[in-house]
């Protein structure tokens, strides 16, 4: 096995629409266990510095950034309410 091979390594490789904020909340809303994204994504039009300048450019990636932190940010924190109403009602997790 060879360093990269991430699969092999427990790593989850995802494909998803980041301009698709429904498709993205129910992709990322399920995964409250996530500790680690690499983010290497980037929607370009043409022209270098003209695409960088545009506005609605600037906020169609940001918008694609959102639309992955937003629902990883809200599984997370559902965990977390569901751990702090177990544990200040003395609650116990069993199986």
């Amino acid at each position: 096995m060879g360093r990269w091979d991430l699969r092999a390594q427990g790593v989850t490789l995802l494909s998803v629409d980041l301009t698709d904020q429904r498709c993205c909340a129910e992709v990322f809303g399920q995964m409250p266990d996530v500790t680690h994204v690499v983010y290497a994504a980037v929607n370009e039009t043409p022209g270098l510095i003209q695409g960088w300048r545009d506005r609605a450019q600037m906020a169609t990636n940001l918008a694609m950034l959102e639309n992955l932190c937003e629902p990883l940010t809200a599984a997370k924190e559902k965990v977390r309410e569901l751990f702090k109403e177990l544990f200040e009602e003395g609650g116990k997790i069993t199986n």
